[in-house]
C-alpha cells in the first residue's frame, strides 16, 4: 500500500512539474485578489452609495427634531415659580438628553401627534424612569430609549465597525427595534441577519423633517402624520452625529434608517467571504480560459467588456436587489491574471519560437542535404539512362533482319521504361530546383500555338499506340512574352495525362483562345472524370486519385504540382473541371501582359483548325 501511495504521489509530481510555474502564477493572482477583497471590502461597500445615490421613499418615517429654540418658543415661563422644577436654560452650556422637559409641553405635542392619528411614536432621546413617569408616558404605541430597559423603553445605541463607520445593525438594539415594528407593522416584523447590513437609502435631510414648534403649534399637515412612525429626536446642530457609508447623520436619522430597512425589508445582503472567494475562483478561471484561447489583443478587449459586465451587474444587483457584489477584488484578479498569465504566455511563445527557429534552422539544413543528394543522384542518374536509351534507339534503327521480333519487342519495352524514368528523373529535378528556388523565368517572344502544335507532334507516337484522335480548336493569338520550356512542360503534362487516362480509339481536343484580356488553353478528354472529393487535391504535390485507371498508369503526382507552379509564376492560373463518368476539361489562363506583334487575319486562316494524328 505504501508502494503504490509512492508511485501515484511521483507520478502526480511528474505530471504537475511541467505547469508548476503557471501554478504558482495562478496561485498568486487569486491571493492577491483574496487580499484585495480584505482589506477594500469596506471601503468598496461605502463608495456603492455614493455612486447609486439617494433613493425614493415609502411614506414610513417622518422625523420631528427638537433644539433649544423650540423649547423657548413653545414654554411659557411665566407660569413656573420653582426654579427646582424647570432648570434654567441658561444654565446648561450644552444640551442633552436628559435634560428635563415640561410635562405639560410634552402632553400637548402627543395630544397634537394622537390627533393627526400618528401609529408609533418613537423618542429617539435618553428618558431616564423618573422622566417618564413625570412625562406620563403609558401610551401603548409610545417608545422612548433609556439606559435601563423597561417594557416600551430600550436601548438604541448604535456599535460602529473598526474604522468608525456605522454599517451593520447592532443586535443589541434588536428588542427595541422588534418592539417599534411590531407595534407598526401589527405583526412580527423579521430582523436582519448578521451578514446584513444597513440599506442607507439618502444622505442628510432624506426623511420628511419638521421641528418640535411645527409640531406643538399644529404646522404639520395630517397627511404628512397619519399612519407613519414619527421619531423625536435631538436637531443636528446640537445632537451627537454618527459615521455612515452616506455621510454624517443624526442619531434620529439613523435609527430612521433602521426602521424603514425593519418594515420594509430592505436590508443590505453582503456575499459572504467564503462566497465571494468562490465567486473570484470562478473569475479568475474565465480569465485564463480567455488569455489562453485568444490572442493578446482579443484576450484584453474580452477582459474589458467582461469587466464592465460585472460592474454594470454589481450596480444593478444593489440597487434593485439590495444585494452587494464586490467589484475591487474582481478587478483586481483580473487585472493580475491578464498582465502575469499573459507575461508567461508570451514568455512560452518566445521560448517555443527560439526552439522552432531552432529547428528550422535545422530542417533547412536537413531539406538542403536532400535536395543535393536528389540532385546529385538523378544527374548521375541521367548519364547511364542516356547510354541505355542511345544504345536502345541504335538497336531499334538497324536493318530489320538482324533483330528478332521477340527481341525488338523487348528493346521497346526498354525504351518506353526508360523514357518514364527519365521523366521521374526531370520531376525530381524541377522539384529540387523549386524547393531551392533556383527556376528563374526565361520569357521570350512566342506563339502559344506553336507550342501546342510542338507538343502535339511530340507526343503524336503516344497518341498513336492508342489509336486516340488529337484535335485542336486553335484561334489565332498575339504573340507573348512566355518562358517557351516552362509552358511546353506544361502542355506536355496535360496532354500526356489525357492520352494516358484516356481509352483507346477516343479523343483528346486542346482549345486556346483568348478571353478577357486573358488567354485560355483547355485540355478536354472522355477519359472518364475524376472523383469529386480528390479535384480540391489533383494539384498538390505528390497526389494521386484512387481510381481503377489512376492505379494502372504510372506517375510520380508531381506533373499537376509542376503545372501549377509553371502557371503560377506566369502570373497566370489553373482551372480543372471533371465529372465522373464523363471527362475533364483542364488548362490555364495567362494575362496578355505584352504584344509584340498581331498576327495578320488577311490570309483567311480559320479560327478552328482541326487535326487528326
Amino acid at each position: 500500500m505504501f508502494k503504490r501511495s509512492r508511485a501515484l504521489s511521483r507520478l502526480f509530481i511528474n505530471k504537475i512539474k511541467p505547469h508548476l510555474g503557471l501554478i504558482i502564477r495562478v496561485f498568486f493572482c487569486f491571493v492577491a485578489g483574496l487580499v484585495v477583497l480584505a482589506t477594500t471590502s469596506n471601503q468598496n461597500f461605502d463608495n456603492r452609495f455614493n455612486i447609486r445615490g439617494p433613493q425614493k421613499l415609502e411614506p414610513t418615517v417622518v422625523l420631528v427634531t427638537i433644539s433649544r429654540d423650540d423649547i423657548f418658543n413653545t414654554t411659557d415661563f411665566s407660569a413656573y415659580t420653582s426654579r427646582n422644577l424647570i432648570r434654567s436654560l441658561k444654565e446648561l452650556s450644552d444640551f442633552n438628553d436628559m435634560f428635563y422637559w415640561n410635562p405639560s409641553l410634552w402632553s400637548k405635542a402627543f395630544k397634537k401627534l394622537s390627533q393627526n392619528q400618528v401609529k408609533t411614536i418613537v423618542l429617539g432621546i435618553d428618558v431616564n424612569t423618573e422622566m417618564a413617569q413625570t412625562l406620563n408616558l403609558s401610551e401603548k404605541n409610545i417608545f422612548w430609549s433609556q439606559k435601563i430597559k423597561s417594557e416600551l423603553s430600550g436601548q438604541s445605541d448604535f456599535y460602529p465597525d473598526p474604522d468608525g463607520t456605522i454599517r451593520h445593525f447592532s443586535l443589541q438594539n434588536s428588542s427595541f427595534i422588534y418592539r417599534i415594528t411590531k407595534n407598526y407593522l401589527g405583526k412580527n416584523p423579521v430582523l436582519p441577519n448578521p451578514g446584513e447590513s444597513i440599506n442607507f437609502l439618502g444622505g442628510r435631510g432624506h426623511f420628511p423633517t419638521y421641528s418640535f414648534t411645527n409640531l406643538v403649534r399644529g404646522d404639520i399637515p395630517n397627511s404628512e402624520l397619519k399612519n407613519k412612525i414619527v421619531i423625536i429626536a435631538e436637531h443636528e446642530n446640537i445632537a451627537k452625529k454618527f459615521v455612515t457609508p452616506v455621510g454624517l447623520l443624526t442619531k434620529g436619522e439613523l435609527l430612521g434608517h433602521i426602521l424603514y430597512n425593519v418594515v420594509h425589508k430592505f436590508w443590505i445582503t453582503q456575499m459572504p467571504y467564503l462566497l465571494a472567494s468562490l465567486y473570484l475562483f470562478f473569475i479568475l478561471i474565465f480569465i485564463l480560459w480567455i488569455v489562453f484561447k485568444y490572442p493578446e489583443s482579443v484576450a484584453l478587449a474580452f477582459s474589458g467588456f467582461f469587466t464592465i459586465g460585472l460592474f454594470v451587474l454589481s450596480s444593478a444587483l444593489f440597487d434593485l436587489k439590495a444585494f452587494w457584489l464586490p467589484v475591487e477584488a474582481p478587478l483586481a484578479t483580473i487585472v493580475f491574471t491578464y498582465v502575469v498569465i499573459t507575461g508567461y504566455r508570451l514568455g512560452l511563445s518566445e521560448k517555443h519560437s527560439w526552439k522552432s527557429e531552432k529547428e528550422l534552422i535545422y530542417l533547412s539544413e536537413v531539406e538542403a542535404l536532400k535536395n543535393n543528394f536528389l540532385s546529385l543522384i538523378s544527374h548521375d542518374l541521367k548519364n547511364p539512362l542516356a547510354k541505355i536509351q542511345g544504345i536502345t534507339d541504335r538497336l531499334l534503327t538497324s536493318p530489320q533482319n538482324q533483330i528478332a521480333d521477340d527481341f525488338k519487342n523487348d528493346l521497346v519495352m526498354i525504351r518506353q521504361t526508360s523514357d518514364e524514368l527519365r521523366q521521374y528523373i526531370t520531376s525530381i529535378l524541377q522539384l529540387t530546383k523549386i524547393e531551392a528556388s533556383e527556376i528563374k523565368i526565361n520569357k521570350v517572344v512566342c506563339d502559344l500555338n506553336d507550342i501546342v502544335n510542338s507538343v502535339i507532334e511530340r507526343l503524336k507516337p503516344l497518341a498513336d499506340s492508342k489509336k486516340i484522335k488529337i484535335t485542336t480548336q486553335l484561334e489565332p493569338l498575339f504573340s507573348q512574352e512566355l518562358d517557351r520550356h516552362l509552358i511546353e512542360e506544361v502542355l506536355i503534362n496535360l496532354v500526356e495525362n489525357a492520352i494516358k487516362y484516356s481509352d483507346e480509339k477516343s479523343e483528346v481536343n486542346i482549345k486556346t483562345e483568348e478571353v478577357n484580356n486573358e488567354v485560355k488553353v483547355e485540355v478536354s478528354d472522355s477519359a472518364g472524370g475524376i472523383d469529386e472529393a480528390e479535384l480540391p487535391k489533383v494539384f498538390d504535390k505528390f497526389f494521386r486519385g484512387k481510381g481503377d485507371k489512376t492505379i494502372k498508369v504510372t506517375g510520380s503526382g508531381l506533373g499537376l504540382y509542376l503545372v501549377k507552379y509553371f502557371i503560377e509564376l506566369h502570373d497566370g492560373r489553373v482551372f480543372i473541371d471533371s465529372k465522373k463518368g464523363v471527362g475533364t476539361k483542364i488548362g490555364f489562363y495567362l494575362p496578355l501582359d505584352s504584344v509584340s506583334e498581331q498576327v495578320d487575319l488577311s490570309d483567311n486562316t480559320p479560327l478552328k483548325d482541326e487535326v487528326q494524328l
